[in-house]
C-alpha cells in the first residue's frame, strides 16, 4: 500500500492511496461495472472467490463523498491496481509543551522496556515526540544489559517499565535496577501496565516506583506523569468537554437542530443525550425502531443517530422503512455501531444509512459527523436555529483508580462530565449486576437473541465507561453465542463472569461515597419511636413484595413498596427497610430478594 499527497493547502490535503495485489487480475470488461452494488468480477454460481459485491460499491460511494473518486488498473494474471482520493481537513497543532520544557526534555536518554513490539513503538515515538532520546528494550534481563553499558557516561534519566514481561517482570526488574551497585544514580522508573489493580500498585510503591500509568496512555497523560515524576510541576489543565475537545466554530453549525437517537440501552441513551445537549442539539430519544418510525411522523428532525441492534425493530429495518417514506426519505441516518457482527456496516450501507459512528462513542467525532450531514440552512424549521444554554458541570470527586476501568478514558468518552460518567458507573452497578446470570438463564432458556443483545449491550456500555476489559469479554461472547448458540464456549461465559465482577466490585465504592454524599441521613420509612413492635400487616406487606421481585418487574414492585413506606417501621428494623427500598429501586432484584428473605423471616419469628 502506498500514499502520497496530490494536494496541500493551510487547511485542506488532498490525499492519494494505492493497493495493490498479484492476484488473477480483471478484464476490461469486468472493471466496467466493478464498482456497481451487489457486482462480482465472476458472477457464476461456483465461483471461487466469495462476497456480497457490495464492498467496492461502499468504497466508492466513501470516497465520492469525501472528494475523491476511485478506480481501478488491472490485467489479467497480471494482479490488480486500485486507487482512490480523498480529502482531509489539516490539523492546526497546538503547542500543549511550553518552549521551556520542550528544552528541558531535548535530548534526555531514556530506556522504554516492554515485550510487546506495538506498545514499545508507540511509548517511543510519543516519546520521540516531546524530544526525548530513546532506547528500547524488549525485556528486563535486556533492559539491565542496556543500563549497565550506558555506565555513566550517558546514563538514562527515565525508564518506563512494563509490568507483565515473560522471564523477569517489571516489578524484580525496578528492584534490580535501584538496588544495582554499578548505577551511582539509579534513574526515574514508571511502570506502564494494563492491570490497574491495586495489588500491582502496591508491588510498584514498595519497589520504590517514581510513577505509575494504565494502558492505553494517552500523550497528554504520558507527559504530566513523567514531569511529576522527574520532579516538575503540572499546572491544574480545565476538564475536558465537547467544547474544548472539538472545534467550535464545527458545533456552532449545528447548534439548535434537533436529533433523534434511537437506542434501547438506558445508559446508551443517557451518554448520547448529555452530549448532544451540551453541544447545544435538542434531542429526542426512541428505544426502538418502531417508536422511531412514530416520532419521525409527529415531529420534524434534522438527523438520527441510529443503534443497529433493537428489540422489536432493529436499525436495518428500520432505516429501510425510513427510506420507503415518500416524506422521510431524504433525512440523514447515521449508525452507532460496535461493530460486533462482520458486515454490519455494510448492511447499514446497503439499508439506507449514511454514515456511521462507532461505540463507544468519541464525542469530538460524533459531532463532526453529524455537523457533515445536517444542512442547517435547508432546516425545515429554520426559527429553531439559537443557540442552548449549558450548564457549567459541578465537580464531582471520583477514585482515584478503579479495579478493570480506566477512568481518564470513561471521562473523556462522555465529554468530561464528571457527574455524568459517576451516575453512569453507578447505574451499570444497579443494572447489570447479575448479567452473566441472566445471559446463563436466557441461554438455558433457548432465548439466545436476548442473551446476545444483553451481551452486546454491556459491551457497548462497558466500552463508554472505560471498561475495556469487559467490553472485549462481552464482545467475545456476544460472538460465541452468535456463532454456536446454546454451545458456546463455557471460557467465553466464565471470562465474562470474571470480567464483570471485577467492575462491579469495584464499582461499590463509587456507589457509597455517592449515597454517602446525597444522603447523610435516610428517612424513606417512618421509624417508630421507643421499643414498637412489628405488626401481621408488617410481613403482609413484605409477603406481598416478594413474587413481584422474583419475577423483576418494576410497576408491581413500585406499588408494594408504596405500602410498605406508608408503614411505621420499628426502630431497629427501619435500616433494612430503606435498604431494601434502594435495592429494588435500583434493579437490584437478587440482592433485594436475600434481604427479604432475612426480614421475613425475622418477623415470622
Amino acid at each position: 500500500m502506498a500514499v502520497h499527497p496530490l494536494e496541500q493547502g493551510d487547511d485542506r490535503a488532498v490525499l492519494q492511496f494505492e493497493v495493490r495485489d498479484t492476484g488473477i487480475g480483471l478484464s476490461e470488461e469486468q472493471q466496467d461495472g466493478l464498482f456497481e452494488a451487489f457486482s462480482q468480477a465472476d458472477v457464476s454460481t461456483t465461483r471461487k472467490y466469495g462476497g456480497t459485491g457490495l464492498g467496492l460499491a461502499i468504497c466508492k460511494r466513501l470516497s465520492e463523498r469525501m472528494g475523491g473518486r476511485i478506480w481501478v488498473e488491472s490485467r489479467r494474471d497480471d494482479g490488480s491496481r486500485f486507487f482512490f482520493t480523498a480529502a482531509f481537513g489539516r490539523h492546526q497543532k497546538s503547542k500543549a509543551i511550553s518552549v521551556d520544557l520542550r528544552r528541558a526534555m531535548k535530548d534526555v536518554p531514556v530506556l522504554v522496556v516492554d515485550d510487546n513490539p506495538t506498545s514499545r513503538k508507540v511509548l517511543s515515538e510519543t516519546l520521540t515526540g516531546f524530544g526525548f532520546r530513546v532506547t528500547i528494550a524488549a525485556s528486563g534481563a535486556e533492559a539491565l544489559d542496556r543500563l549497565e553499558t550506558a555506565g555513566s557516561r550517558e546514563p538514562f534519566e527515565l525508564v518506563l517499565m512494563d509490568w507483565k514481561m515473560p522471564g523477569m517482570d517489571g516489578i524484580e526488574t525496578s528492584r534490580r535496577i535501584k538496588e544495582h551497585p554499578a548505577l551511582k544514580q539509579p534513574p526515574t522508573i514508571v511502570m506502564v501496565t494494563a492491570h490497574g489493580r491495586e495489588e500491582v500498585m502496591k508491588m510498584a510503591s514498595q519497589a520504590g516506583l517514581d510513577g505509575f500509568l494504565i494502558k492505553p496512555v494517552s500523550p497528554s497523560v504520558l507527559f504530566n506523569t513523567i514531569i511529576a515524576a522527574l520532579g516538575g510541576k503540572v499546572e491544574n489543565a480545565p476538564e475536558p468537554g465537547p467544547e474544548t475537545a472539538m472545534s467550535k466554530e464545527i458545533a456552532a453549525r449545528i447548534r439548535g437542530a434537533h436529533v433523534l437517537v434511537v437506542e434501547d440501552n438506558e445508559i446508551n441513551q443517557q451518554v448520547a443525550r448529555e452530549l448532544l445537549e451540551t453541544a447545544g442539539l435538542r434531542v429526542t430519544v426512541a428505544g426502538n425502531g418502531q417508536t422511531a418510525l412514530e416520532k419521525l411522523e409527529d415531529d420534524l428532525f434534522h438527523a438520527v443517530l441510529m443503534d443497529i441492534q433493537m428489540p422489536i425493530m432493529d436499525g436495518f429495518a428500520t432505516t429501510a422503512a425510513i427510506r420507503r417514506s415518500p416524506v422521510l426519505k431524504n433525512i440523514p441516518v447515521i449508525a452507532m455501531t460496535a461493530h460486533a457482527m462482520t458486515g454490519d456496516r455494510e448492511k447499514g450501507f446497503a439499508a439506507g444509512m449514511n454514515d456511521y459512528v462507532t461505540k463507544p462513542v468519541d464525542p469530538d467525532a460524533l459531532i463532526r459527523t453529524l455537523a457533515k450531514w445536517i444542512d442547517y440552512e435547508k432546516a425545515p424549521s429554520p426559527g429553531m436555529q439559537q443557540d442552548v444554554p449549558v450548564t457549567p458541570k459541578p465537580r464531582v470527586k471520583l477514585p482515584a483508580s478503579l479495579d478493570g476501568i480506566d477512568i481518564e478514558k470513561g471521562i473523556a468518552r462522555v465529554g468530561g462530565n464528571r457527574r455524568l460518567y459517576r451516575d453512569l458507573l453507578i447505574k451499570f452497578r444497579t443494572g447489570y449486576a447479575d448479567a452473566a446470570t441472566q445471559i446463563g438463564e436466557r441461554m438455558e432458556n433457548g432465548a439466545l437473541d436476548e442473551a446476545r443483545r444483553l451481551a452486546h449491550s454491556i459491551k457497548s456500555v462497558a466500552g463508554n465507561l472505560g471498561a475495556e476489559d469487559l467490553s472485549g469479554a462481552a464482545g467475545d461472547l456476544e460472538s460465541a453465542v452468535f456463532q454456536d448458540g446454546a454451545d458456546a464456549s463455557p471460557r467465553a461465559i466464565d471470562v465474562f463472569a470474571r470480567e464483570l465482577q471485577q467492575v462491579v466490585s469495584a464499582l461499590q465504592a463509587v456507589e457509597e461515597s455517592s449515597d454517602a454524599a446525597q444522603n447523610p441521613v435516610k428517612t424513606t420509612v417512618g421509624a417508630a419511636s421507643g421499643a414498637a413492635s412489628a405488626t401481621p400487616a408488617h410481613l403482609v406487606a413484605l409477603q406481598e413484595l416478594e413474587p413481584h421481585v422474583r419475577a423483576r418487574k418494576p410497576k408491581p414492585c413500585a406499588a408494594s413498596l408504596g405500602r410498605i413506606t406508608a408503614l411505621t417501621w420499628p426502630e431497629d428494623l427501619a435500616p433494612k427497610i430503606d435498604q431494601l427500598v434502594t435495592q429494588v429501586r435500583k434493579y437490584r432484584y437478587k440482592d433485594a430478594l436475600m434481604l427479604l428473605g432475612r426480614l421475613t423471616q425475622r418477623l415470622t419469628e
